[in-house]
């Protein structure tokens, strides 16, 4: 099984206990805000049960969280593998990405790693914002593409290292 694979079960088969514990602890102390990484997602809908802001920290570069919440697009438009586009795909502030050159998740689309990176892509919409360990100074091309308003995509934060 990937590892991918492997992470989201885990965090599947902890949200039982995620909802008992913040529940508890939202009654009887101030909780805001649950953070996750790209793989804890899934416990977006016990934040809401809780009353409590959900956000995902993204601790890649800015151009892989670019091309994150472009995949979704991507599937749509793309029917072939990746790997077999003649050319490369141009993210607003980025440099242009050579469909070979994608991660290995995504190079088969049949995949279970890629169905599993695809879902997590389309549930990034849902957050209440993303925080990116990286800083304008650092991908200041990438960086200000994110911060500008895009239908369905939460604000991003950069945070820095």
């Amino acid at each position: 099984t990937q590892p991918e694979v492997r992470i989201c079960l885990a965090v599947t088969r902890s949200l039982g206990s995620l909802r008992d514990s913040l529940g508890s602890l939202a009654s009887r102390a101030k909780v805001v805000a649950l953070v996750t990484d790209v793989f804890g997602q899934d416990a977006f809908e016990v934040a809401k049960e809780v009353g409590i802001s959900s956000y995902v920290y993204f601790m890649s570069a800015a151009m892989n969280l670019h091309f994150m919440l472009y995949l979704p697009t991507l599937h749509e438009e793309v029917k072939s593998e990746f790997r077999d586009m003649p050319n490369p795909i141009c993210l607003p502030g980025c440099v242009p990405l050579h469909g070979r050159d994608f991660v290995d998740p995504v190079q088969d689309r049949a995949s279970e790693g890629y169905n599993l990176i695809l879902h997590y892509s389309k549930r990034a919409s849902l957050a209440d914002g993303i925080l990116l360990n990286s800083f304008t100074e650092l991908e200041p091309g990438a960086i200000e593409a994110l911060l500008t308003d895009e239908p369905r995509r939460p604000p991003v934060y950069p945070v820095g290292p």
